[in-house]
């Protein structure tokens, strides 16, 4: 039982180190598909 808590916790910990991971990952993604989006959408425009 005690082994099965221990496991737990350090899977949370690790959880939550790639967390911050995953999460700038996830923002620079969003970032780039923003700036993407707007840059075809300018691009969209000039071409009509």
């Amino acid at each position: 039982m005690a082994i099965q808590k221990y496991t737990i916790a350090l899977h949370s910990l690790r959880l939550a180190i790639n967390m911050d991971h995953l999460t700038q990952k996830l923002l620079l993604r969003i970032i780039r598909i923003a700036l993407i989006s707007k840059i075809s959408h300018i691009f969209g425009q000039k071409n009509i």
